[in-house]
């Protein structure tokens, strides 16, 4: 972990010496990361958690947004993802993410009516994910 942090630190540290701005490419920049470090101690148990969601992509039309929620019960605040699916049919490449107090939850709400808070924050953090692309499966695995 250490090896992997200190890396981390390196490259960042060289972006920004050469002038790049890591927001650029959907990275933090140094001070960020290292604020953010910072809290994992207080954060974290150590645990994370793991899921596999399936879908059926007939069932999202073109310019809809496609959105699961996890929470652990009344009056939490729940860690939620979405994936749109553009006017050519296909899904974006980006998640977004939410964190959403579900007892606040109108009826009728998107996950679109919400801030997306996953493009600086850090992954399994405040509501943050760790999402792969969407990925197609072949028609016999449903």
């Amino acid at each position: 972990m250490s090896s992997a942090d200190s890396f981390i630190r390196k490259k960042l540290a060289k972006l920004e010496e050469k002038g790049y701005n890591p927001h650029d490419f959907s990275l933090p920049t140094l001070n960020e990361y290292e604020t953010e470090i910072s809290k994992i101690p207080e954060y974290s148990d150590g645990l994370v958690l793991m899921t596999k969601w399936n879908w059926r992509s007939t069932d999202v039309q073109p310019g809809q947004e496609l959105g699961l929620c996890l929470e652990q019960g009344q009056n939490t605040m729940a860690s939620c993802w979405g994936i749109q699916k553009n006017a050519e049919g296909s899904y974006e490449k980006k998640n977004n993410s939410y964190q959403i107090n579900m007892s606040l939850i109108p009826e009728g709400a998107r996950l679109s009516d919400y801030t997306d808070i996953g493009t600086y924050a850090t992954p399994a953090f405040n509501g943050s994910w760790l999402c792969g692309n969407v990925m197609s499966c072949p028609k016999n695995e449903w």
